[in-house]
This record gives structure tokens, C-alpha cells and sequence, in this order.
């Protein structure tokens, strides 16, 4: 007996002409993503409920890039200045561009939720692969910990702030306020992961119109009504104003304001096994 050859247009017919309008398959017989599971020597355990719009939408979501500029770009005024600002952030996109060229290839490869930490595993000598996965692991779990929690601490910031502006006569702020509303902000995003694993992919794709409309919503009012600085205040001025000895020195703590605007391109990876027909090139 001969093995079925397929080409990528033909897989792609088959799949989709195997799914139903409410995104289940027909023939499980044919679930090409259970056999890429098996294939990774791996137990399906985890629901399926993302699509490319979904998912495209997930990562758009992860990333927040404009949004995430405009709530740290005081850093990278303070530490380079405006012309660090501009220059990194042209440094920053293409390096994270190469990071998920990689990451991307890897994903196309062994698609599971574990990321990293399998690819390593992969990859590595098999003398050292338990060592290395084991510590690509932990730094991807602590990374992910960190960026979590510093958007949760931006948000309660923003949320203090805006009480500040609005009761700056009622309001008498203390830190510990701002840890509440941090710790009520993540206990939401806590309870929305858990309870609302099922409707997720369409909080997903709102955060991804709501993330478009809110652009051009704050872009077209700054780009019209706010004042114009000249060309060499934005392109060639430097600022070293947070105490640092040497100029490279800031100008690299400055570039942390672009580097975090980029940071969770791996997002989208751990994600592999809840999408729809993941075998599929779009």
C-alpha cells in the first residue's frame, strides 16, 4: 500500500472541505492536527477554538506595540532623548523581526504549546537537551511572569493617574492604592483566562479593532492640534538626564522603551496547539 502524496493546495482543500461552519471537524478520522500531536509524541489535552483571524488578533493583542510606546516613551525621553527614541525604535523592529523570523520557523516545525522549551529540546545535543530545555523553560516562564505583571502595573498606574487628574482636590493618593487596583487588575485578567477560555477568540479579535480604531482615534487629533517640534530636536537631539556616566550607557536604558513595545512575539507560538488546522500555511 502506497502513501497518499498531497500538495500544500491540496492539503489545504481537504482540511477546510473537512470543516464545519462552526469550525468542527466532520471526519475525525482526518484531523491532521491530531496526528501532528502524535507525530511530537504528544496527548491531545488542550481545546481547539482559534482560527488565523483569532489568532492574528491574539498576537496584535500580546504585542500592544503603539500602546505600549505611549505609556513608557518618558523613559526613553529622559534616557537618550527624542533621537533615541526614533533610531531605536527602527533598531528595535528589525531585531525583533529577525527573533520572529526564527521563532516562526521553529513554530512551523513542532507547533505545541511548550515553545522554547521544546525546540530546545529538539535541537540540543541529546547529552545537554534536558539541561538546556530545562533552563529555556524557566526563562521563558519568568519572562512571560514579568511582562504580565508590568502591564498589570501600567494599567493601575494609568488607572490612579486619571483619578489624580479628574479629583485633584477629593483624592489624596498612596502607593498602596496603586497595589489594590494592580492586584484587582490582575485577578480580572485571571478570572477572564480561566472562566473565559471559550469565548476568548472573540475578546481577541475586538482587542484587534478596538486596537486599529484607537490609533487612528489618538493619531489624526496629535498629527492636527499638537505643537511641531523641529527636525533636528527629533532626529538629532540627545539627552543624558538620568544620571548615567557615560552617553551609551543612556541611550541603551532608553532603548528599553522600543524593545518593550516588541516584546511577546513568542506569544503567539505557545498558542500552537488551540488553533484550527495549524498544519495549514496561510
Amino acid at each position: 500500500m502506497t502513501a497518499e502524496t498531497l500538495t500544500s493546495d491540496e492539503l489545504r482543500q481537504r482540511v477546510l472541505s473537512n470543516t464545519g461552519s462552526d469550525g468542527r471537524l466532520k471526519n475525525r478520522a482526518l484531523d491532521l492536527d491530531a496526528r501532528t500531536v502524535a507525530i511530537l509524541s504528544k496527548r491531545r489535552q488542550i481545546s481547539q477554538s482559534f482560527g488565523f483571524t483569532s489568532m492574528l488578533s491574539f498576537s496584535t493583542t500580546v504585542l500592544v506595540s503603539w500602546e505600549a510606546f505611549a505609556v513608557t516613551f518618558q523613559g526613553g525621553l529622559v534616557n537618550g532623548g527624542p533621537s533615541t527614541l526614533v533610531y531605536g525604535l527602527i533598531f528595535s523592529f528589525f531585531g525583533s523581526l529577525a527573533t520572529a523570523a526564527s521563532l516562526a520557523e521553529m513554530a512551523s516545525i513542532s507547533p505545541t504549546s511548550g515553545g522554547q522549551y521544546h525546540w530546545v529540546a529538539l535541537l540540543a545535543p541529546r547529552r545537554y537537551a534536558i539541561l538546556f530545555s530545562w533552563f529555556a523553560g524557566w526563562i521563558t516562564a519568568f519572562t512571560r511572569i514579568a511582562v504580565t505583571a508590568s502591564v498589570a502595573f501600567l494599567a493601575a498606574t494609568m488607572v490612579q493617574g486619571l483619578v489624580i487628574l479628574n479629583y485633584p482636590d477629593t483624592y489624596v493618593p498612596h502607593q498602596w492604592h496603586g497595589t489594590l487596583i494592580y492586584w484587582a487588575i490582575t485577578l480580572v485578567l485571571l478570572f477572564i483566562n480561566i472562566f473565559g477560555i471559550r469565548i476568548f477568540p472573540h475578546i481577541e479579535t475586538l482587542g484587534l479593532i478596538l486596537h486599529v480604531i484607537f490609533f487612528f482615534a489618538l493619531l489624526v487629533p496629535l498629527v492636527h492640534l499638537a505643537p511641531r517640534s523641529s527636525t533636528d530636536f527629533v532626529f538629532r537631539s540627545f539627552a543624558n538626564n538620568g544620571g548615567w556616566s557615560s552617553n551609551a550607557v543612556s541611550w541603551f536604558i532608553g532603548l528599553l522603551t522600543s524593545t518593550y513595545s516588541f516584546s511577546g512575539v513568542d506569544g503567539v507560538s505557545h498558542m500552537g496547539e488551540r488553533t484550527f488546522s495549524r498544519n495549514l500555511r496561510y
